[in-house]
């Protein structure tokens, strides 16, 4: 799936669904989108296996850390 200015990813682990610029809440899992907008265009490609998004500021983060290098919130694991 090709990414568009403004689409989004969910922040939340267990969920991850791409969103559509045009929504302000998750189409899967109905969580808020983040207000901060570093969860915004994230290259989906960019992502490797088991990176994780920040559920608090949406920051795309690699698996190897365990809190976030943006807001240093802990990596929520389900």
């Amino acid at each position: 799936m090709e990414l568009r200015t403004g689409d989004w990813i969910c922040p939340v682990n267990s969920c991850s669904n791409i969103n559509f610029a045009k929504r302000d809440f998750c189409n899967r899992c109905k969580t808020a989108r983040p207000k901060d907008k570093a969860v915004d265009n994230i290259d989906i490609r960019q992502l490797q296996f088991n990176d994780w998004i920040c559920e608090h500021c949406g920051n795309a983060n690699w698996s190897r850390r365990t809190h976030c290098n943006i807001c240093k919130h802990s990596k929520v694991v389900s």
